[in-house]
């Protein structure tokens, strides 16, 4: 009887042990998940050239797109995306 029940307690932990594992490379991190662009373009006109330096923040988990006004401290939404939920992993349209 007590192999039995050292059996039954050491498959208990190696499945325990199995499931803490699996679960464990689930991570919240958001690393890699927005792509700061820094746009910059001109308007020439007839009295001279204006250059401008903005930044876009892309949001790749969904699709959003923000802006930031030059000299602010905060982050303007451009566009949300609709489209966020009609593709699947591969890319492919559901």
């Amino acid at each position: 009887m007590k192999s039995y029940l050292q059996g039954i307690i050491t498959g208990g932990v190696l499945v325990f042990v199995i499931l803490v594992f699996m679960g464990a490379n689930h991570s919240k991190s958001e690393v890699g998940r927005y792509d700061l662009q820094k746009l910059q373009w001109q308007i020439i006109d007839g009295e001279g050239t204006t250059e401008f330096d903005q930044l876009v923040l892309f949001d790749t988990s969904n699709g959003n797109v923000f802006w930031k006004p030059h000299g602010k401290k905060i982050w303007i939404p451009l566009m949300r995306s609709q489209f966020r939920h009609q593709y699947d992993e591969l890319g492919e349209m559901k």
